[in-house]
């Protein structure tokens, strides 16, 4: 899955040149925070958002936001409903991953 590791820097391998990487090259668009689809820096932010979206679709068996990407959900103030069989309490920790689409990354 390349979708993980977007936030790697590239001073943190020299084999890569900064002014070419391009890490939206490697996403997966709908797994792809809001950030990295605006062009900004990558951060952590964005592996966190990919990873949530992935296990949704493991507990859901479906994306949280369907066919769109994460610009598209924020554009459409989206939030992913509470898949069946998680508590209130286990979806209060897991939900705040999603608000990273136009935010700052919630605490792990």
């Amino acid at each position: 899955m390349l979708d993980f590791g977007a936030a790697h820097t590239p001073s943190e391998s020299p084999s890569i040149k900064e002014s070419a990487w391009d890490a939206t090259a490697y996403a997966t668009p709908r797994y792809a925070s809001a950030q990295l689809l605006d062009g900004e820096r990558a951060d952590v932010r964005d592996d966190t958002y990919s990873l949530a979206c992935v296990l949704y679709v493991l507990l859901a068996g479906k994306h949280p936001f369907g066919e769109l990407n994460a610009i598209q959900a924020r554009a459409q103030r989206l939030k992913p409903a509470r898949p069946p069989g998680l508590t209130g309490k286990q979806w209060a920790r897991f939900e705040p991953h999603f608000r990273s689409i136009g935010s700052v990354a919630p605490p792990i």
